[in-house]
């Protein structure tokens, strides 16, 4: 499969998919919430774009335990002096170890925390990370350990198309 991109708004990507994972959410008791609002355009192939929010809010409403936020921020900035729209998925999850933290975007990198609370075939991220490259983006997770569970921020960062 070729890479087909056109000039896009990214943000409505995003929109969709926290519109699509708000019934999961609200079963799982999990508040889910997109904020920000970037309308700038990127080049983005339509075919495969959406992997990279659904992956990290799926993700994000799985490991949430009732009661928790997801906080979906669209933005822009500038990275390296050029300028990206960024979209960061926050929330809280079991802890990774660093090994594993290293590995969460090799095929199967699953940490054994996330092995024990929810389902998951450990490729989802895998192939974010190949759509981020697709797209020239920037893909990166961190976390802050707190009591046998970390706040994660997963972040993907993609060039602003030149204003037509």
């Amino acid at each position: 499969m070729s890479f087909e991109p056109q000039q896009r708004v990214f943000y409505k990507t995003v929109d969709k998919i926290v519109r699509m994972y708000q019934v999961i959410a609200d079963n799982r008791n999990v508040k889910l919430q997109l904020r920000g609002g970037s309308m700038a355009e990127a080049q983005l192939d339509n075919r495969t774009i959406h992997i990279i929010p659904s992956v990290f809010v799926d993700n994000a409403v799985k490991y949430s335990e009732p009661g928790e936020a997801v906080d979906v921020h669209v933005w822009d900035e500038l990275r390296a002096g050029a300028p990206v729209i960024s979209v960061e998925v926050a929330s809280r999850g079991p802890a990774a170890a660093p090994e594993e933290e290293q590995n969460l975007f090799v095929r199967r990198g699953r940490g054994q925390a996330a092995k024990g609370v929810a389902e998951g075939s450990g490729i989802g991220l895998t192939l974010a990370k190949i759509v981020a490259d697709q797209h020239k983006g920037w893909i990166s997770a961190s976390q802050l350990p707190l009591n046998g569970r970390a706040e994660w921020k997963f972040k993907f960062q993609i060039p602003r198309a030149k204003p037509r």
